[in-house]
């Protein structure tokens, strides 16, 4: 495969020439992977794969001639509905007798995303966890929106290192007040309709209220507004643990903050 070739080549078709890439990169493959020495390939980001490329990727794992293999691919479930080439790929890999496991990653929580900005910038977690917690605030969680919002605090110089102290530093004021980008928005507010419906029903009170509001003001006004519900009746009588314990669920997915 490697070197000046002996003779020019055939002249072929598109397809003739799509099967032979896959036959070649299948002996490649058996050439490579062995039991002593396996082959893992990762590839992200398949929903946007194209149709050929796709072609490639099941040729490659529907080869049984192929040994200690592994093959890992990423996706998002959200860009890859019913219709999309992906999904079609998807369907088709499951009817083929091949070995499949599926993980689904969900958001990181607070103490994650704490770890996760601790070790990035080599600071004890005590130390930055007034940084996590807002930037838990502000993605939800989200690995990919972690990283973006951690990228634009330092390209605006919000989170800085600073040669006096020896480590970083961040203005936890202009972060607070620093814009959420539109598809946060989205993944938030996705995130507030799964919370229970006494909790939504408070969160929208309180967004009517103001940014800041003392836990008796926001008491007093449930009661007046006969607010408290459950599923089945939706309104009945308010008590003061339940709107405590509403708050509460509130405050641990960082969508408050208690002070």
């Amino acid at each position: 495969m490697i070197g000046t070739p002996v003779t020019d080549p055939a002249q072929v078709d598109l397809p003739e020439s799509q099967n032979r890439l896959k036959y070649l990169f299948g002996l490649m493959i058996r050439a490579i992977a062995t039991p002593s020495q396996p082959l893992f390939l990762f590839l992200d980001d398949l929903q946007w794969a194209d149709s050929s490329s796709l072609s490639f990727i099941k040729s490659v794992l529907t080869n049984s001639e192929s040994k200690c293999f592994l093959f890992i691919g990423s996706y998002r479930n959200d860009q890859s509905s019913d219709g999309h080439p992906f999904a079609e790929f998807l369907s088709d890999i499951s009817t083929r007798n091949i070995p499949v496991t599926k993980i689904a990653l969900d958001n990181i929580c607070r103490g994650d995303v704490n770890d996760l900005i601790s070790d990035v910038i080599c600071m004890p977690k005590s130390q930055t966890k007034s940084l996590s917690d807002i930037v838990y605030q502000k993605t939800g969680g989200n690995v990919l929106f972690v990283n973006q919002f951690l990228k634009s605090l330092y390209n605006e110089g919000l989170l800085q290192f600073s040669l006096d102290s020896d480590s970083w530093e961040w203005d936890i004021a202009s972060i607070q007040m620093k814009t959420i980008p539109e598809d946060v928005v989205r993944l938030l507010a996705s995130g507030i309709t799964m919370l229970p419906a006494q909790t939504q029903r408070v969160l929208m009170l309180l967004s009517c209220i103001g940014s800041v509001c003392a836990e008796s003001t926001l008491s007093l006004f449930i009661n007046d507004t006969d607010l408290h519900w459950n599923e089945t009746t939706k309104v009945t009588t308010s008590r003061e643990e339940d709107i405590s314990s509403s708050l509460e669920v509130a405050i641990g997915e960082g969508l408050l903050n208690k002070e």
